[in-house]
Order: C-alpha cells, then structure tokens, then sequence
C-alpha cells in the first residue's frame, strides 16, 4: 500500500515593510511521503518570502516539469521560477 500525502494548515501573517506586502494568508500545503521536512519547511518559507498576486505551489514535486514554486501573471504567463535546494544544471538551463 502506498503512503498519502499529509496535510498542514498554516495561518501565516506577513509584514514585509521594504515590499509593502502586509498579508494574512491562509495555507493548506501537502507534504510528500518521500519529500525531507527541512525541504518542507523551506517551501514554505520561500512561499512567504516571495509572496505576491499569482504564487503557487506546483503540482508535486514528482512533476519535474513545474518550478516548486512559481508565479504567473493574469494572462497565465510564468513570472518568477522559485527553485528549492541544489537544483541540477539541466532545471537551472530550464528555468532561465
């Protein structure tokens, strides 16, 4: 049988004075069975630091094709390729 994801809620409130972003967000994240939590945790930092209209977190991390964490604009367009950890030279060519 295999192992599910699980699931945490955060409710985090953001106040970052230099980009004027001042949040209070509400986050349901899935923590892979095979995903460290160091690497967990630090998704969830980045998604804070890097707040803004149109972040998201990708479908997995078993898709290799999605950044971790990205952001796009109203028209669907990627903005921001937010990578997590030591990613290998072919993710970092592709991100560019």
């Amino acid at each position: 049988m295999a192992l599910t994801s699980t699931m945490f809620t955060f409710d985090v409130t953001l106040s970052d004075v230099d980009r004027a972003v001042y949040a209070t967000i509400a986050l349901r994240m899935a923590q892979h069975p095979s995903e460290s939590e160091e690497y967990f945790v630090t998704r969830l930092l980045a998604y804070c630091l890097e707040y803004e209209e149109g972040i998201v977190f990708s479908r997995g991390i078993s898709d290799a094709d999605d950044p971790p964490i990205a952001v796009r604009d109203l028209t669907g367009t990627l903005t921001k390729w937010i990578e997590i950890g030591a990613p290998d030279a072919a993710r970092l060519h592709k991100a560019s």
